[in-house]
């Protein structure tokens, strides 16, 4: 990024730069670099705010320079904690994280603000999605782990600039086609003197200011007046039970005497965050509930109200109270844990979902044997491996002598990787239906694959969806629960039985098979002195396996009760 595009967050004068520092035309205000490379353009320079401990932090960035990331998270990983390794690794690669971005406008030829970077896989996902990525944060440290991580993917679109204390944002106006504030506008005010409210909404202002005309921002945020508020599950962030529901004066109090400051964090109703931006001269879209909450969901429900929630994600059965009442828009509206909320300098413009439907309802309905009509996005859920699978529906299919709406699975990779994953999985399904061994009460419980294709460099299968319930949402005894599982194995059984192949294990077949899975676990979960034991291990694989016949099935990722559907 061309140091001209910025302007001075203090007075909004032109910056420019020379070899060590950044300085405003206008009030001769100096800025840095922070080391070197990021622009700075904060008060404070010692603010650190992570998932990640700072020593560890700065010894991975240090080992990264010296020896490349990968490398470097497998030597400081096994020096944490193991609970926290394993909340590091869901942050670090989950991109589904990131499954919000498929309700905004993707373009490969727009430009993206992502303000809070965190551990950067939310700013990497956008990266595969859009020409460019600046990451916005206050902690230098996790941009610079951004830029790494993005160097050893071979990214060239993301930038880092470190801000978030000062008044205004130090970009040119209508620069950004589209802005991201996930977890973010909550905790302005704790950097910022001032009221917390005319703080978020100076802040949103300056969103605005700096969105081109049609652009969009995305907010994902929690919501005041969360059912989890009132049953007094405190944030984990304020440790303050039931401060969100109480007057603004009196939280304050509360927390000068739980805590010793002030209460600043301010969080809306939906009702409150439309006037919000509405006042921040923003046009207030469509909202959205993350369930169980933003900043890690299983799943996404449209609250235009004709989404449902899978009872499978929380538990417990779907005719339950609880069920019922997370199934309801007019519930989630006002109970919800959090939104992930739209609005726009203007009119929003088409979700890319939306989109992909408009293109795919003709072929859709033809390769399924429906009558033409539209799709509509019951829901998005979060699957393992960084896909998304967005739930569609056709109800006019119900009214045109078919005895319910169609319903098809689109499943989105994230990434390369997950593309590969869901290619094969196509592919699989290809051939068991075309296997002239199965039998064909076995072959109609098999999900059929009816299109792939890529739009904008987002890669899609869609896939036939079974009805069911999943086993997770069943209130059995024991013995009727046996029964179900034991059918459910039988299926399996018949499914191997048919379907069974052998093959050489060669070399390639021991790498991705045995050898790659078993490093992947050395290099996050083995510490130092167990390396030797690893390997060990693969080399008796090695002369165990290679050369020999072994028996290959079809297979499915986790054989959970979540994953079993039974008939209802």
């Amino acid at each position: 990024m061309n140091t001209l595009d910025f302007l001075c967050p203090s007075c909004g004068g032109e910056v420019t730069s020379t070899e060590r520092s950044l300085q405003c035309g206008n009030c001769r205000r100096k800025y840095r670099f922070w080391k070197e490379n990021i622009p700075d353009f904060t008060a404070d320079e010692d603010f650190y705010y992570s998932d990640f401990p700072r020593e560890a932090l700065q010894k991975l960035l240090d080992r990264g320079k010296e020896k490349g990331w990968q490398q470097a998270l497998g030597e400081v990983f096994p020096t944490l904690p193991l609970n926290l390794r394993r909340y590091l690794t869901q942050m670090l690669f989950n991109e589904g994280q990131a499954a919000w971005k498929y309700l905004l406008d993707l373009h490969p030829q727009k430009r993206v603000l992502s303000c809070g970077v965190g551990l950067g896989s939310l700013a990497i996902s956008l990266a595969r999605s859009f020409g460019e990525v600046v990451g916005y944060d206050l902690t230098g440290e996790q941009l610079e782990l951004l830029q790494m991580r993005a160097a050893a993917l071979g990214m060239d679109n993301i930038t880092g600039v470190r801000g978030g204390d000062l008044p205004r944002l130090p970009f040119p106006d209508d620069r950004f086609d589209t802005v991201v504030l996930n977890g973010v506008l909550r905790w302005l005010p704790e950097s910022r003197e001032g009221n917390p409210r005319r703080v978020q909404l100076a802040f949103l202002k300056e969103v605005r200011r700096v969105l081109k005309p049609g652009g969009e921002c995305l907010i994902g945020i929690e919501n005041r007046y969360s059912f989890e508020e009132f049953l007094g599950q405190q944030a984990p962030e304020t440790a303050l039970a039931f401060s969100s529901l109480m007057p603004r004066k009196v939280a304050n109090i509360y927390s000068l005497k739980k805590q010793g400051k002030p209460y600043r964090s301010y969080t809306y109703s939906m009702r409150g965050y439309k006037k919000l931006f509405r006042e921040a001269g923003l046009q207030p879209a469509h909202a959205f509930s993350p369930y169980p909450m933003y900043r890690r969901f299983t799943q996404i429900l449209s609250l235009s109200g004709h989404g449902k929630v899978h009872a499978a994600f929380f538990g417990g059965n779907p005719n339950s109270r609880k069920t019922r009442l997370m199934n309801s828009p007019s519930f989630l509206k006002l109970f919800a844990p959090s939104f992930f909320m739209l609005a726009g300098k203007g009119k929003c413009p088409p979700a890319f979902l939306e989109q992909l439907l408009g293109q795919l309802s003709g072929p859709l309905c033809r390769a399924m044997g429906l009558p033409a009509a539209d799709w509509q996005i019951s829901s998005l859920l979060v699957a393992s491996g960084n896909k998304v699978l967005a739930v569609i529906e056709n109800r006019a299919a119900g009214q045109n002598g078919h005895p319910q709406a169609a319903k098809a699975i689109i499943n989105i990779a994230m990434n390369p990787y997950a593309n590969e994953r869901l290619s094969e999985n196509a592919r699989i399904l290809d051939s068991l239906h075309d296997h002239p061994a199965l039998p064909e009460a076995l072959r109609e419980r098999i999900p059929r694959n009816y299109l792939s294709g890529e739009l904008r460099g987002e890669h899609y299968h869609i896939e036939a969806m079974r009805p069911g319930v999943p086993g997770e949402s069943i209130s059995a005894g024991r013995e009727a629960l046996h029964k179900m599982l034991r059918s459910a194995f039988d299926h399996l059984l018949m499914l191997h039985g048919a379907a069974i192949s052998h093959r050489v294990v060669d070399d390639s077949l021991l790498e991705q098979q045995f050898l790659h899975p078993l490093r992947e676990v050395a290099a996050f979960f083995g510490r130092a002195d167990q390396q030797p034991a690893f390997a060990r291990l693969e080399a008796r694989l090695g002369e165990m396996l290679l050369g020999k016949s072994i028996p290959l099935v079809w297979r499915h990722g986790d054989y959970s009760l979540k994953n079993i559907l039974f008939d209802p």
